[in-house]
């Protein structure tokens, strides 16, 4: 089979990113997470194979290797949650893990319905134009799944809420004002005792798109200089290509936010 220019530039970036990164440049990146996780009260290795395990036993998909997963499950060694709200649904999968994960917990996820229009159409037409459509997925991943309420609504609407979570995760829309909006409603959702997560934090502007942008990072910055939040800062991937596992400006994150 015959692969095309594009696919085959693809596969050369990702070989000559990876020259100069070996086995001992991967045990640097994952200390550095260890020691991530310790400054958050975790530990790293036994949540890896939390999330072994979990995967195994009730045959979850995961597609993604960002380490969200390992941080939920981190987390699940310190706290207990009973309610959860998910702020972006995509494929289901995620929520899936979650509902293994805190069994006991209701989980709210919210994401936009096919329907959408104006500004957010704009998301929806980005999102699975880069993704496909994943509503199959999804239905196939939480469907059936008790302790999950799936809401198709702007994640805006939760301007509307008032009931408190103690656990949020932001995965929604990446720019602003959404970006904005969600971590807001996350603040205003939480307890004193809650955690908050947010994906995707870019340092440093590369791309800017509804997936990725800096402007999550701005949004939280403002918070904690303003004394609303603590914020930790732990890697979204290991295995960075390049020069990104030097350099953490050039790599994503994953946020932690805690009411200060």
């Amino acid at each position: 089979m015959v692969q095309s220019p594009k696919v085959i530039w693809a596969v050369i970036k990702a070989r000559v990113g990876r020259i100069g990164y070996g086995p001992r440049e991967r045990a640097q990146e994952l200390q550095r997470l260890s020691t991530q996780f310790t400054a958050l009260g975790l530990d790293f290795g036994a949540a890896v194979d939390r999330v072994d395990e979990l995967v195994k036993v009730h045959c979850l998909s995961r597609s993604d290797n960002s380490l969200h997963y390992e941080l939920f499950a981190g987390i699940s060694q310190v706290c207990n949650p009973q309610r959860i709200l998910e702020i972006g649904t995509f494929r289901g999968e995620f929520t899936a893990f979650l509902s293994a994960l805190f069994p006991d917990a209701y989980i709210e996820t919210w994401d936009l319905p096919q329907e959408s229009d104006g500004d957010m159409r704009s998301y929806v037409d980005d999102f699975e134009a880069h993704y496909h459509n994943q509503t199959a997925n999804r239905r196939k991943n939480i469907g059936g799944r008790s302790n999950i309420k799936q809401v198709q609504r702007d994640s805006t609407g939760l301007c509307a809420e008032s009931a408190a979570f103690d656990l949020i995760w932001v995965d929604g829309d990446h720019t602003f004002p959404v970006v904005a909006f969600d971590l807001i409603n996350a603040l205003r959702l939480s307890g004193p005792r809650s955690w908050i997560a947010v994906d995707d934090i870019k340092l440093v502007e590369m791309r800017k798109s509804v997936l990725s942008s800096t402007e999550a990072i701005s949004t939280v910055q403002h918070l904690v200089r303003s004394g609303h939040v603590t914020s930790h800062l732990i890697y979204k991937r290991v295995g960075a290509t390049g020069r990104r596992w030097r350099d953490d400006n050039r790599r994503k994150h994953i946020a932690i936010l805690k009411r200060a």
